[in-house]
């Protein structure tokens, strides 16, 4: 066929259909606690909701929060006994010290022949470096094959997983298009802790200054007795530590429903600094402490930072949700083999990924 409609036909033959099918498929979620975080095209947070990422405090403004596509992220952080599946699924590549916490985590040690995870610790959260975590969602991503390179690309390529004479890294940080699983980006994890469509009444959006819908911090303290987060307990007060079950305070939680945005670990995300090339962690862990330290950690307009090498946080898990677009692309296919259409057709691309989404922005 020589013809426009026939070079169409002939190239959505070979590739829309498999695209179609892909935009209908849900990725398997592997245990994990998926919530869709939805309202897609919502705006950043502004002056008045995070003033620390505008000027006098920033040289230039941070937006934050705004992302253009639904999407799935894990309700809680990655917890010790999801963890300990990884790690006996990697063991035979890894190549580090055994007992480092940056592979194992605090709960999980080498007993001379193989890993194991003290039995107290499957709901605690974990900890990992984020180049480890990157091997995680780079395994959900090639579903979960046991062969060394299910867990080396995918959503990241960990060969870029270099270091620079001056102490920068060259770490892939934003995750491939195409890729189903991801550390979650800074805009997707302030979005799903802040940002609330009936913030300002229904149907009025924004975001609140903390994460449990509210402007004030968590009340610290166990949950017995009241507390809203583990974050600036003294350690004395826990029987394990400062440590906790990922859902031992279901009542707090953001307006979709995520739990532990507070105490538990900070939280990696794929937005680094592109100045000094680190990562960006969200929200005070049990290590803050203080009265008030762990409530300013925790705020809208508060992040730390980290290197991709350290055992120094946990991380959310984001998922594509299917785009509702493939089924167009199907009826333009059918329309055309069938000959019910005789005219040409407009097409656009919708990236799961997003432009923006993990673009570092100035520290």
């Amino acid at each position: 066929m020589g013809t426009m409609r026939g070079r169409i036909i002939a190239v959505l033959a070979g590739g829309a259909l498999p695209l179609y099918a892909a935009a209908q498929t849900m990725p398997p979620s592997y245990g994990l606690d998926f919530v869709t975080i939805g309202a897609a095209g919502n705006s950043a947070a502004n002056q008045q909701e995070a003033p620390r990422l505008f000027p006098p405090f920033q040289q230039t403004p941070r937006l934050v929060g705004a992302v253009n596509y639904e999407y799935r992220i894990t309700r809680m952080e990655v917890t010790v006994g999801q963890w300990f599946e990884f790690v006996q699924a990697y063991k035979p590549y890894y190549t580090g010290p055994a007992n480092s916490s940056a592979f194992s985590s605090d709960w999980i040690h080498w007993n001379g022949s193989n890993y194991v995870m003290n039995p107290i610790a499957g709901k605690f959260p974990a900890n990992m470096s984020w180049r480890m975590a990157a091997r995680y969602v780079n395994w959900l991503h090639n579903g979960k094959a046991l062969n060394q390179a299910a867990f080396e690309n995918g959503a990241y390529d960990t060969s870029t997983f270099t270091q620079n004479p001056n102490g920068s890294y060259n770490d892939q940080s934003v995750h491939s298009p195409g890729a189903q699983f991801w550390i979650a980006s800074e805009d997707e994890w302030a979005k799903a802790a802040y940002y609330d469509p009936n913030r300002y009444g229904k149907g009025k959006d924004g975001y609140w200054r903390q994460p449990g819908a509210r402007q004030e911090p968590f009340v610290s303290g166990v949950p017995q007795k009241g507390g809203e987060t583990n974050a600036g307990v003294p350690w004395i007060i826990y029987g394990n530590g400062p440590y906790m079950n990922v859902d031992a305070y279901p009542d707090s939680k953001s307006p979709w429903g995520l739990l532990d945005l507070s105490g538990g670990r900070w939280e990696f995300t794929e937005t680094w600094n592109s100045a000094a090339h680190i990562g960006r962690q969200r929200h005070g862990s049990w290590w803050a402490s203080g009265v008030g330290s762990y409530g300013d950690q925790d705020a809208i307009d508060r992040y730390g930072g980290i290197v991709p090498i350290e055992s120094s946080g946990g991380f959310r898990i984001v998922s594509i949700v299917p785009a509702p677009g493939g089924v167009g692309v199907f009826m333009v296919v059918f329309a055309l083999v069938s000959g019910t259409k005789r005219h040409e057709y407009p097409f656009s691309s919708r990236s799961r990924a997003g432009p923006a989404d993990g673009v570092p922005l100035p520290r």
